[in-house]
């Protein structure tokens, strides 16, 4: 009897747990708490924008996907 109320309190005890840290980890960006995961997400949106200029200076150029750079 004892053993199946330890149970039943450790388990929904970890469900709560498990909730609440994966709410805070999304609401405190993805990692430590300290934002890392919206810098990652800008640093990668900068990138993108960065790829895009490019296809497009090169487009208006007239040289086409023929000068494209490797991606570091």
């Amino acid at each position: 009897m004892y053993r199946r109320r330890l149970w039943m309190f450790l388990l929904g005890f970890g469900a709560v747990a498990g909730i609440t840290s994966g709410i805070l980890s999304l609401r405190h960006g993805y990692g430590c708490g300290c934002g890392g995961g919206w810098n990652r997400r800008a640093a990668f949106e900068s990138r993108v924008a960065d790829v895009c200029v490019q296809a497009a200076e090169r487009v208006h150029a007239g040289k086409g996907a023929q000068s494209v750079a490797p991606i570091q």
